[in-house]
């Protein structure tokens, strides 16, 4: 009883004092700086970029709101502060809704199979294009995901296997590993197919690609998507405007990881601890390929006993089998 009371009281929430984070401090001194030198040389930005961090600045505060909450049952009392609930880059924010995410993927989604994460990047002439473009981002992304289960199909058919299906959970992310703009894809797909049969879908894991494959399938991914910014009238070298006044520039310069005012203004962003913010493993990495600046990895795979994942039985009562 007691060690369960103890447990209980170890639980109880802990304010995550947000101003202590690095991140926080860093927006915190360089944003009214920022917003200064906009002002000094006459350029304005959109206001959701202005309302982003101004809300992440209060987020977590207990000065700038919150509520009291009250156990009946052990008698405790706190004080929870207001959250910014902004979709940007708040980390507590994104975390609580990408922990929401998961949780519905792994409880009411994924069966326990196999999974293999693959992610895509592309080549910085697109990165500017795709990220005022929504439409070309959609299509290069539906492009990446048809080209993986293609593949997957393909190899089904050619083990003699019958009609095959596969799935994905895809997400786009924007910002690289130094929360420049990126735009790149993960996509989690089944490490293999499900194929039909007299009492249902039965899983059928497939082997991991190789070095090969996984630079046929970079290359396909290149030649769709320069296809289709051909169709949609656009290439390589167009440059394209925002509607939002002055978001086109700041995006330029951090997809060319540049600074974006003060004495370094358009100069390289300074870098400590690494020569290079994204050091480009594909030569050495048999799961990678880099295409003409489409990169594609396939490394990571999540074993199918994995328990964030459900079992393959509980929806089909099916085993799975390897071939």
């Amino acid at each position: 009883m007691v060690a369960t009371l103890n447990q209980l009281l170890s639980k109880r929430y802990q304010r995550h004092h947000p101003e202590n984070n690095l991140v926080y401090r860093t927006v915190q001194t360089y944003w009214p700086l920022f917003v200064q030198e906009q002002k000094r040389v006459g350029k304005a930005f959109p206001h959701f970029i202005h309302d982003e961090f101004e809300d992440f600045l209060k987020c977590g505060i207990p000065e700038n709101g919150f509520i009291r909450t009250y156990c009946y049952q052990c008698q405790h009392s706190g004080l929870v502060a207001f959250s910014c609930k902004r979709r940007g880059f708040c980390p507590s924010c994104c975390a609580k809704r990408m922990n929401s995410e998961a949780a519905h993927l792994v409880d009411t989604v994924l069966p326990e199979i196999p999974y293999r994460q693959w992610v895509l990047s592309f080549p910085f002439k697109l990165r500017y294009l795709m990220a005022c473009n929504q439409k070309l981002t959609n299509r290069a992304l539906k492009i990446f995901l048809q080209t993986i289960s293609s593949f997957q199909k393909k190899r089904a058919k050619k083990s003699g296997l019958g009609p095959s299906q596969t799935g994905a959970v895809q997400f786009i992310q924007r910002f690289g590993s130094a929360l420049n703009l990126n735009i790149h894809s993960h996509a989690l797909l089944p490490d293999g197919v499900f194929v039909e049969t007299n009492y249902g879908y039965v899983f059928c894991r497939q082997s991991e690609p190789t070095h090969e494959e996984i630079i046929e399938l970079a290359t396909k991914i290149q030649n769709k998507v320069l296809k289709c910014i051909q169709q949609m009238g656009l290439n390589e070298d167009f440059q394209p405007s925002f509607d939002e006044e002055g978001l086109g520039q700041l995006a330029s310069l951090s997809v060319a990881n540049k600074s974006g005012f003060g004495e370094r203004a358009g100069m390289g962003i300074r870098r400590f601890g690494a020569k290079r913010i994204e050091v480009d493993l594909e030569g050495n990495d048999s799961y990678s390929a880099n295409v003409g600046g489409f990169s594609l990895n396939a490394r990571v795979w999540i074993a199918g006993s994995d328990k964030k994942t459900r079992t393959v039985d509980q929806i089909h009562g099916k085993g799975t089998h390897s071939l």
